[in-house]
């Protein structure tokens, strides 16, 4: 499960930081050291490790409940997103 939310947490964080720099360059104080391809990679290796978990016998279980995990808390804030929507 952690590496699901390590590789939201580098998505995010090439998404963020490229919108940043396009919409208020003056608010980036801290250069990231070979931005965005360190992170490219980071999200790509991350894949490659949770692509091995679904075929290494010893981790395709936690690779199966990990996905099942995710699968529950993004069909949870979808369906909270859209009763909030309803709401307002």
């Amino acid at each position: 499960m952690a590496l699901f939310v390590y590789l939201a947490i580098a998505v995010a964080q090439v998404r963020l930081r490229h919108k940043l720099e396009r919409e208020e360059p003056d608010r980036l104080t801290l250069r990231m050291w070979l931005f965005p391809w360190l992170s490219w990679v980071t999200i790509a290796l991350m894949a490659v490790v949770i692509g091995a978990m679904a075929f290494l016998p010893d981790s395709r279980a936690q690779f199966w409940l990990s996905l099942l995990t995710v699968a529950v808390v993004l069909t949870g804030y979808e369906l909270r997103r859209r009763s909030e929507r309803r709401s307002a």
